[in-house]
C-alpha cells in the first residue's frame, strides 16, 4: 500500500524529520535514491496497478502521514465530527465521525507497515 513499502531514506538524520520539513528542497538529491518515481518490482502496485505505477517518495508519504493526524483538528469545533447522533441528526456526509472506519484503517496501516519511521503517525491517528 502507500505506507507499506520500506524505502525510507538510508542517511543518517533522514527521518520523519528530514520530509517536507527537514529543509531538503523538492528534487535535490532524489534522483540518485532507488526506488523512487520508478516502477515497483513485477510491475504490480499494492492495488493490483499496472506496470506504469510508481511508487510514492518517502517525502510524499510523510506529507501524507502529516496531513491524515492534523484531519481531526483541522475539521474544527462543531461536535456533529465527533458525535455519531449529532451527525445523523444533521445529515450529510461530510461529518469525521462517519468516516471513522475509514481513519482507523489507514491509521492502523501506517502503524503496522514495513516504514517504521511512518509507525508513530498510525499510532497518532
Amino acid at each position: 500500500g502507500f505506507f507499506d513499502e520500506d524505502d525510507e531514506p538510508s542517511s543518517p538524520g533522514g527521518g520523519a524529520e528530514a520530509g517536507p520539513r527537514g529543509g531538503e528542497e523538492a528534487g535535490n538529491g532524489d534522483k540518485g535514491r532507488a526506488g523512487e518515481g520508478t516502477s515497483r518490482a513485477g510491475g504490480m502496485g499494492a492495488a493490483g496497478g499496472t506496470a506504469g505505477t510508481t511508487a510514492p517518495r518517502w517525502r510524499t508519504r510523510v506529507f501524507a502521514a502529516e496531513c491524515l493526524c492534523a484531519v481531526p483538528s483541522a475539521v474544527g469545533m462543531d461536535p456533529c465530527h465527533f458525535d455519531l447522533a449529532r451527525a445523523r441528526e444533521a445529515g450529510g456526509e461530510q461529518w469525521l465521525v462517519l468516516h471513522l472506519q475509514e481513519a482507523v484503517d489507514v491509521g492502523y496501516k501506517v502503524a503496522t507497515g514495513q516504514a517504521a519511521m511512518l509507525r508513530p503517525f498510525g499510532l497518532n491517528l
